[in-house]
């Protein structure tokens, strides 16, 4: 998904709960053959639900949101 011309969304949906996220990114970040083509750029890896999702995409506030994801999961 884009947002605007410079940023990039891949989003990688549903989970069951929240332990099932956790397992997907601790897998993702171990596999070196991602992990070579995500660190080619600047990549965050950040869980979100459906509800912040929605006002994330209003606002586009990548930052923003990102330091929210940090300071509560």
């Amino acid at each position: 998904m884009l947002l605007g011309l410079e940023r990039h969304i891949v989003m990688i949906k549903t989970f069951e709960n929240t332990a099932r996220v956790s397992e997907y990114n601790r897998q993702l970040l171990n596999d070196e053959k991602i992990n070579k083509e995500l660190n080619k750029g600047e990549f965050r890896l950040m869980a979100i639900s459906l509800e912040n999702f929605t006002e994330f995409y209003r606002n586009q506030d990548m930052r923003g949101y990102y330091e929210f994801y940090l300071n509560n999961y």
